[in-house]
């Protein structure tokens, strides 16, 4: 199955991007709109997103398949949750935000 993914940290970076999934990806541009960037609570200088009326998240976009998702999973650790987001495209896509429990 395909899935989109919206991404606001390290896999903006096509290196990056490349060396989780293992192949290249064309990404678009999107925004998620009533949330910001934060650092996340126990990996300081990583980001999380959190909700917050008025704010926006710049990010990417690119289609990733269920495998696609197992890597970034592992990717991602247990420090981080998939949720569902609408995007200010309209799209719906996955987007990994800090676990409520991270430990």
């Amino acid at each position: 199955m395909e899935h989109t993914l919206f991404v606001y940290g390290s896999l903006m970076n096509d290196g990056t991007r490349r060396i989780v999934l293992q192949k290249d990806i064309k990404t678009g541009n999107d925004i998620l709109n009533n949330y910001k960037t934060t650092a996340h609570k126990e990996f300081l200088i990583y980001p999380t997103i959190e909700k917050s009326d008025g704010d926006f998240v710049v990010g990417k976009t690119f289609k990733v398949t269920d495998e696609d998702l197992q890597r970034l999973d592992q990717y991602e650790t247990k420090h981080y949750e998939r949720i569902n987001v609408t995007l200010e495209s309209g799209n719906t896509a996955i987007v990994y935000k800090e676990t409520d429990n991270s430990e």
